[in-house]
């Protein structure tokens, strides 16, 4: 009875995180991203493993340029879910942001390291080569 009572309590909480996650969705694409990030940060409320509701959050900090709470929902995305390897990506051009470019390089090179078959590997490795001599000629 009670493992049926828990079972049916987790099913719901998870009900609850896809709703919300939904609705941040639907806010994103209405441009309401105050409203889009309420929803999203509630969906793993609900759900703290909810990697997906994590990239989302990510990617409505980073619309806000607030790049350091994207790292942070970035970081959680990767550690509820290690194959979700878009969140290096995002990582990478988030530190940029931040002028970050070491961390940005390092998370790039994370990135290829996982996914060598990207898309975007052509345009990661030249934005490497240009962070990279932009760090060399800091140090000079």
């Amino acid at each position: 009875m009670i493992e049926e009572l828990t079972n049916a309590v987790r099913e719901i909480e998870h009900l609850r995180s896809n709703v919300y996650n939904d609705l941040g969705d639907f806010y994103f694409r209405k441009g309401d991203f105050a409203n889009a990030k309420a929803s999203f940060l509630a969906a793993v409320a609900v759900s703290p493993y909810y990697a997906t509701a994590y990239m989302n959050a990510g990617e409505i900090h980073v619309l806000l340029k607030e790049y350091g709470d994207a790292l942070k929902m970035y970081d959680k995305a990767v550690e509820c879910n290690p194959s979700l390897v878009k969140a290096y990506y995002k990582m990478a051009l988030a530190y940029y942001n931040l002028g970050d470019f070491e961390n940005s390089v390092r998370s790039f090179k994370t990135y290829l390291a996982r996914c060598p078959s990207a898309p975007e590997t052509a345009e990661v490795l030249k934005n490497i080569s240009i962070l990279e001599t932009m760090l060399k000629r800091e140090k000079m």
